[in-house]
Parts: C-alpha cells; structure tokens; sequence
C-alpha cells in the first residue's frame, strides 16, 4: 500500500520508472539481469500475442499447443489467423515430447509449452527438436513463477521467449499483469514498441527534459504496456515470492505424502517436486463431480484445470489419449499461502470420507 501510495504521490501512474525497476528485479530473481531483457505487460496474455509476433507466426501457420489449458493459451493463435495444432500431454499433464514429433510440419511456425501447475515441461527433449526443425519456442509460464527446470535453473531463464502471468490469484499476485523475458535484445526491444502501439518512444521517455511531442510509429502494436502502479506492487510482492512458494511447496508435501495410495485417488507422477511451483495441486479422481458435491457439502471449494480447449467450439477436435483421461478425471484441492495446516488436514479427511 506505501508502494502504491508513492506512485500516485509521484505524479507518474503509467508506464514509467517503476515498470523499468520490476523488470530489472524480475531478471535479478530469474538468475537471468546479464544475459535477458524483461517486457512489462498488462497480462500473459498480451506476451503469448506478442510473442507470435516476434516469431513471425501469419495468417495460415501452424502452431503446435496443448489442449490442457485455460483458453488465453490457444485464443492468441486465433488472433494471429493461424491454426492449433493440438499435441497429447504425458502424464504430468505437460506437453509430451513424442506427439509433438509427429505433429510436426513443414507448416509449423512456433511451439506454444504450458507449464501445468508449475511443473515445467520436458524442455530439454522439445527444445532439441524445435532446434532441428528451425522453430521457436514459446513457454507459458503463467504458472510457474518460481519453478525451476530440470537442469536446475529457474524458469525464464532459457533461450526461449518466456512469459509470466501476474494476474489476482497467481504466485506472484500485482493485481493484473505479465512480463515477457528473453535473452534476445531484437525481440525485446521490438516488444516494448509492440507494447506501446508500435510508438518508438514511450510517454515516459519523451517527458525526459523538454517533452517532446513528436515521435515515430513504424508498425501497429497494441496498448499492451504495464503500469507503474502494478509495477511497484510488483516490486513489493516479488520480496515475498520464495516464502510464499515455500508455503506452497508444505501444503503440496502434506498432501502428497497423505494421499500416497489412497483408494480412488491418482496422484501426478512428478519426478522432482522441487521443480515446481506449485500454482495449484491437481489429482486425478474417478467420480469427480460425486466428490465435488461432497466437498462443497463441507464448505470445500475444489477447481477443475482445465477442460480440454479442443472440445470447445472455438477449436478444432484432436484425438489425444492422454489429455482425454486426465481431462475426465483432474480436481485441483485448495491451495494458496494463508492454508493453515489443520485446513489442508481438513481437505484430505473430507476427501477420504467422500468414498
């Protein structure tokens, strides 16, 4: 709240100093303030779309996608005129790294990868195969805020165009917002135009001295740029991150450990938990819509993340085995930073009574 106070006292409210800092505390967190540049932005989503762009995705391209996603993931194709082309998940949920071969046409121009609950993708074997057929990757890190890959370094730090989500309910929570993170300068640089509609020099910059009115629009963007408003709770809020993903990680343990082997209850086969950031905590359940009247009957309110994008009418229809039985079977159990133990404790009798 002093954060914001100082904003509006400032006399500056948009795109200005602050939205410059949290980019730069941004790639300070990801490991990454030497090698990659960070684009504030007003959502995910507006980075997904963005991003398209920087890859040169047109009209009649193909992008290889998942269907396990919230829609924002697979809407930023459509806006492009380009075509979804969905791939099977493996059994995490993420995008599997064999379908996505034989997916693969001389038509695909990008690789959309979601990080499904905070638990990155198998990036090493998708990066290695967009690396031999000439394609760009995209990571949808909206979830992952805070997760590491499996080489140890944290997401975002990669060679990919990577973008955040900041929105209310994510792990690093400003309100509404996203940033988009890359360790190519061309592309950033552009983004920041693109961000901006395509002006090559922001308010901020032209109030610098004498202001100047005049300046440059060399293409069509869009009025996607963050606020230094959201900027500065975003500066705030990243000093609580590793704390409040830690208390996330406690409640994933206690359920995991709990859950192990109980009857009618699948867990995801999550290698090393430590990879994760744990945005939410999906099992895999038979009777879901049973077991969701029981919760609420205890005043328990559980999510299903997500139903599969193909299925709506907006998107063509994929065969994809594995999407399918996760699709008919996910439950996300409450998870957030202010469950205290004897909550989480709660959820798990509830679930097992639910039988």
């Amino acid at each position: 709240m002093a954060a914001v106070t100082e904003v509006l006292q400032s006399g500056w409210i948009g795109l200005g100093p602050k939205t410059k800092q949290f980019e730069d505390d941004f790639l300070n967190y990801l490991e990454c303030v030497h090698s990659h540049y960070a684009v504030g932005l007003n959502s995910n989503t507006a980075g997904l779309h963005i991003a398209l762009d920087l890859l040169g995705v047109e009209a009649g391209d193909e992008v290889c996608t998942v269907a396990l996603t919230f829609v924002s993931t697979n809407h930023v194709i459509l806006y492009k005129n380009a075509r979804p082309v969905f791939v099977d998940v493996d059994k995490t949920g993420n995008m599997c790294p064999q379908d996505l071969a034989r997916k693969v046409t001389a038509k695909t121009k990008a690789i959309i990868v979601v990080h499904l609950s905070g638990y990155t993708a198998q990036m090493e074997q998708i990066n290695a195969l967009a690396t031999e057929n000439q394609i760009g990757v995209i990571e949808d890190c909206a979830h992952a805020t805070g997760a590491y890959y499996a080489n140890g370094k944290r997401v975002g730090n990669s060679d990919n165009i990577c973008v955040f989500s900041f929105q209310a309910v994510k792990n690093l929570p400003i309100g509404d917002g996203g940033m988009l993170v890359s360790p190519n300068q061309v592309f950033c640089d552009k983004a920041k135009k693109l961000r901006w509609l395509g002006i090559d020099k922001d308010t901020y910059k032209r109030s610098k001295g004498a202001y100047s009115w005049e300046y440059r629009v060399a293409e069509v963007g869009y009025k996607y740029h963050m606020t230094d408003i959201n900027a500065a709770i975003g500066i705030e809020q990243l000093k609580y991150l590793e704390e409040d993903n830690q208390k996330r990680a406690k409640i994933a343990y206690q359920y995991s450990y709990q859950l192990t082997n109980t009857p009618g209850v699948e867990l995801y086969p999550y290698q090393d938990m430590k990879r994760s950031s744990f945005h939410f905590y999906p099992i895999l359940v038979e009777n879901r819509a049973a077991l969701i009247e029981h919760f609420r009957a205890h005043q328990i309110y559980v999510g299903v993340h997500y139903r599969r994008n193909d299925q709506y009418d907006t998107y063509e229809k994929a065969d994809l085995p594995c999407t399918d039985y996760i699709d008919k079977r996910t439950l996300t159990l409450p998870m957030h930073v202010l469950l205290e133990e004897e909550e989480v404790q709660f959820v798990i009798d509830t679930l097992r009574k639910g039988w």
